[in-house]
């Protein structure tokens, strides 16, 4: 199970409305700024803004789970768009949300507990900790350029 999220303009956007099959082509091809890899660190990621494994109400959970359902299932749902109105508020949220209010929720015992993905917090101890920190980061910089760029946001869990 692994999350990207990919930078769409509205022509792109627009085109796989039309045509949800060129989805895969589209997404495939972005690299670099226009996509980022998160791998399995999303349910953490979400875990450490809003404190639960599964969806809940706010932008913080849309960053990872929310959007418009584009094209077929790819094994965990079909891919999600965002609007560039939903990742101005996103990004608004993410903001707000400190390294170090992160690192205080970073509770290894408690996200295995939680049974988070990908369950390996308190035997990969500093090494995973540090990982999903890194990540956090690169997280709320993709939606504040996605933001400032007034792109869509393309969340793929496959």
């Amino acid at each position: 199970m692994q999350f990207t999220l990919h930078l769409f303009t509205s022509e792109q956007a627009d085109a796989i409305r039309r045509d949800p099959a060129t989805l895969v082509a589209v997404a495939m091809d972005m690299h670099g700024k226009n996509s980022l890899y998160i791998d399995k660190d999303w349910q953490a990621i979400h875990y450490l803004f809003t404190q639960h494994a599964e969806p809940v109400a706010g932008a913080l959970s849309s960053s990872i789970f929310e959007g418009e359902g584009i094209g077929d299932d790819l094994g965990y749902g079909p891919a999600r768009l965002l609007t560039p109105t939903e990742v101005k508020q996103i990004a608004a949220a993410l903001a707000r949300v400190t390294k170090a209010k992160v690192m205080a929720r970073y509770d290894a015992a408690k996200m295995d507990a939680a049974n988070i993905y990908p369950e390996i917090w308190v035997r990969d101890g500093k090494e995973a900790r540090d990982e999903v920190i890194s990540t956090y980061g690169q997280f709320v910089s993709f939606y504040r350029h996605a933001a400032e760029t007034g792109d869509f946001v393309l969340l793929v869990l496959a």
